[in-house]
């Protein structure tokens, strides 16, 4: 049910795009993007319709802060599929600006994730957004947020490598500073000795929720020796109660995806099978047989 299920989620969510819904917002979304194009690229070597959809999103963006700070992730997958740094090349000022760079703190060598705009964190599964996020216990809202650091940290080193390999050294080098410059202060001011907190730690208590862990491993930024500890956090939450963007980079958390260098993980996939298979309240199984979704 599961095979047929995804099946038809890749041939019902695209049309000459990705899209969020063929039938509720017909058009392209980063995130739906990132999630479709991967899906696709695994059955088959199309590399242009992602590429295509990619290069109308970055010119026609939508709201949520995290899915623009998607900008050259779309670039990354663009680049691992193909070889080729030309989507990148194309759009690198505005994935550049999309990073959210513009809104770094001199005073605390973060970003003010305060003054951004609207945050989704994860997409939760009653639409809430960041206050929904809040409330169920997976991260807490500051002036400083680590998801969206994290996220400008490392699409700056991954805008780097790509410029890098196109021969825009220059642009290489300054991106790939920031980027070390950001990573230096969210350790200075997030780390708490074993886990990045979910803002400054003293402006959140010290909390490192899931979302914090989820994304900052997905992004490889957690050294070698905490990655157990941390990858046993995400783990230990499983898919309950996260959206389906959520569940995408859960499982880039916990498989080592290639949006990061590879880091170890402490099983044999087993975690990662049991969260997609089991039936129990807010898994995906008691969404397809409780509220019949299809997709």
């Amino acid at each position: 049910m599961c095979i047929r299920d995804s099946k038809y989620t890749v041939d019902a969510a695209s049309l000459d795009t990705y899209t969020d819904s063929n039938t509720r917002e017909r058009r392209p979304y980063e995130a739906d993007g990132i999630i479709a194009a991967t899906a696709r690229l695994l059955v088959q070597r199309d590399f242009l319709w992602a590429r295509h959809s990619h290069a109308w999103v970055i010119q026609n963006p939508t709201w949520p802060v995290e899915w623009k700070q998607l900008s050259s992730y779309l670039g990354w997958q663009d680049y691992m599929a193909t070889a080729q740094a030309d989507l990148s090349v194309a759009f690198m000022q505005q994935m550049y600006n999309r990073t959210m760079i513009g809104y770094l703190d001199p005073s605390t060598g973060l970003l003010d994730t305060s003054k951004m705009g609207s945050h989704i964190v994860d997409w939760m599964p009653d639409g809430r957004e960041a206050d929904e996020t809040v409330a169920r216990g997976e991260f807490t809202a500051s002036d400083h947020m680590s998801v969206s650091n994290g996220f400008c940290a490392h699409g700056l080193s991954l805008l780097a490598q790509m410029a890098s390999s196109a021969g825009r050294l220059a642009n290489a080098s300054q991106f790939e500073s920031q980027a070390t410059n950001l990573k230096q202060a969210m350790v200075s001011k997030m780390w708490n000795g074993s886990a990045f907190c979910d803002g400054i730690c003293t402006e959140v208590g010290g909390k490192s929720l899931v979302m914090t862990n989820m994304f900052t491993l997905a992004f490889g930024m957690i050294p070698t020796p905490n990655v157990a500890s941390v990858w046993g956090t995400v783990a230990d939450w499983g898919l309950e109660q996260m959206g389906d963007y959520g569940a995408f980079w859960y499982q880039m958390a916990l498989s080592s995806g290639y949006y990061a260098p590879y880091y170890p993980t402490p099983d044999n996939g087993t975690a990662l099978l049991t969260a997609l298979t089991k039936c129990d309240k807010d898994s995906w199984c008691s969404g397809l047989v409780e509220d019949n979704l299809t997709m």
